[in-house]
């Protein structure tokens, strides 16, 4: 497989390495050399709590304060006149469309009275073993092909069948509870496919998890939330949205996605996600040459220090808080987050000195 191309391709480009792929200097380069801004987004979301708070075009947080500015329709909030009048330049006519069917089916949930049958209870048809901790691929992959074919009913209710299975498979849907966190990460994905060909195919290079859902009602709350994009959003859009992207979306979101943090407070709000492929192909290490900024929407990389040539350049991915940790809850916390054990050199020398430190006092 060719390897990606990232910005600023004659500083620094990417390699295959023992941990998948990685960011390599091209020639030496000295501290403070600016390798790359990338406001490129293939999917995001700021999660619904917080949606009246932040921004949706540069992402900006004003310490809680709900935001004036607002398109009320596809429900989303500005800090300003300017983020709102860039925000409607860059959303098309359908991608508005499709993000208004949304809202208002979100409202609609939110609003009634009925009682929904939960993630795991709606999509318990798709699940072999509804009780796994966390599914594997074989279930992840049952799960998904189980749903094309009731996608496919919904479809055809949308389109005016009055069959019993399609009208019921519509009907499932919309009853089931809403995950507007989940929906409107995968429509964002599937906005990104429709309309944004350059992000999508900038993500598909990325490393894949085979098991991105922490649990069976994880999965199911995915598999509903597409089955209720299908029968709400419109058609042109819908037909569109499948299960193998909405697959690939997530795959990717599990070891790629950078938070959506405060600016302010050293990132303690955690306001959502959102993939920048280009910025994901950075490795993580505990004693990183690579310094990162979120700017806006967009993300800023410079050099920490100078570097030779074919150097792997690597940022941390925990956020400064790798400067307090010690070697056992950075490696915990790695894990947990990214299921990775870290070995940087830094982890292997703590690690190295703890044990001796272990056997000393053993003895």
């Amino acid at each position: 497989m060719a390897m990606p191309i990232i910005p600023n391709a004659t500083l620094i480009t990417v390699k295959q390495t023992t941990r998948g792929r990685g960011v390599f200097s091209l020639t030496p380069l000295t501290k403070g050399t600016q390798l790359f801004t990338t406001d490129v987004i293939s999917a995001h979301v700021i999660n619904r709590e917080y949606r009246k708070e932040v921004c949706a075009q540069c992402f900006g947080y004003e310490r809680g304060r709900t935001l004036k500015a607002r398109d009320a329709k596809a429900g989303v909030y500005f800090c300003g006149a300017a983020c709102q009048a860039s925000w409607t330049a860059a959303t098309s006519a359908p991608e508005l469309a499709a993000l208004e069917a949304l809202e208002v089916f979100v409202k609609s949930k939110a609003g009634s009275r009925a009682p929904s049958p939960s993630p795991a209870a709606f999509a318990a048809a798709f699940l072999p073993d509804a009780a796994a901790a966390r599914p594997s691929p074989a279930q992840i992959a049952h799960a998904w092909s189980a749903a094309a074919p009731a996608a496919a009913a919904i479809a055809a209710a949308r389109a005016g069948s009055q069959a019993r299975a399609d009208v019921r498979a519509q009907r499932a849907a919309l009853a089931a509870a809403a995950s507007p966190d989940v929906l409107a990460f995968l429509l964002a994905g599937a906005l990104s496919r429709a309309h944004r060909r350059s992000a999508w195919g900038a993500q598909r290079a990325l490393a894949a998890d085979p098991r991105p859902y922490a649990t069976a009602a994880d999965l199911a709350a995915h598999v509903q939330a597409f089955l209720q994009l299908v029968a709400v959003v419109p058609a042109g859009l819908a037909a569109r949205v499948r299960p193998a992207a909405c697959r690939a979306l997530v795959a990717r979101d599990r070891r790629n996605a950078f938070g959506i943090r405060s600016l302010d407070d050293a990132g303690d709000e955690f306001f959502g996600f959102a993939l920048w492929p280009h910025a994901s192909f950075f490795n993580h290490d505990c004693d990183p040459n690579v310094g990162k900024e979120r700017v806006g929407r967009a993300w800023r990389f410079w050099l920490l220090r100078d570097v030779e040539a074919d150097t792997e350049l690597c940022i941390s991915y925990l956020g400064g808080q790798e400067r307090e940790l010690n070697v056992n809850n950075r490696r915990a916390r790695l894990k947990n987050n990214w299921d990775f054990e870290c070995g940087c050199d830094r982890c292997a020398l703590e690690s190295a000195e703890k044990d001796m430190q272990e056997l000393y006092l053993g003895e």
